[in-house]
């Protein structure tokens, strides 16, 4: 009897051992989770992929659109320049037309022809004169001397001061006069 005892102790043991491993060790859970887990990594793999293509196919095509637009804009260019050739036999007309379409840098006022000098303006009757303005330099901006420290220069912006021997100290304006005066001795 005590044999079959035994038995019986071993046999209910594993039984609780089983139970008890089962439920610690979830029995399938990790593998549903891991599972899970990688369906989701490789669902937003698919969906970082499928938005990068829809990412370059749009710059692409924008890309696309925007030659397409500076192609038209220069046949257009073209067209209004032609047609305005063909229509236009003034010759005053045709410059002021020419001025219009390439438009061209001016020459920067020299020395010789101050701002104030009277210029003929082409598009006025019998040559009449006009003054033109010059162009300014701008207003942030200051030329330097030559023997002016530059900027990046280690003594920039620094002012000699006077020898302090020679200046006595002031009274301080803004203090009443009798606190100027009832300074106490050291």
């Amino acid at each position: 009897m005590e044999q079959e005892t035994m038995w019986i102790l071993a046999v209910v043991a594993l039984a609780i051992g089983i139970l008890i491993g089962y439920l610690l060790g979830g029995s399938g859970r990790g593998d549903d989770q891991r599972k899970r887990l990688e369906e989701e990594l490789n669902g937003s793999r698919t969906e970082m992929d499928r938005y990068k293509t829809e990412v370059a196919a749009h710059f692409q095509k924008t890309a696309t659109l925007v030659n397409q637009l500076t192609e038209q804009y220069r046949e257009v260019h073209q067209h209004l320049a032609k047609s305005a050739d063909e229509l236009c036999s003034d010759a005053k007309t045709r410059a002021a037309l020419e001025d219009a379409f390439y438009p061209r840098l001016e020459k920067a006022v020299t020395d010789e022809a101050p701002a104030s000098s009277p210029q003929p303006n082409p598009d006025s009757d019998g040559g009449a004169v006009q003054a033109s303005p010059a162009p300014e330099a701008p207003r942030d901006y200051a030329p330097k001397k030559p023997e002016d420290p530059g900027t990046l220069s280690a003594n920039y912006g620094l002012k000699k001061q006077p020898d302090d021997a020679s200046t006595p100290p002031q009274p301080d304006p803004g203090l009443p006069e009798t606190e100027v005066t009832d300074k106490p001795k050291a």
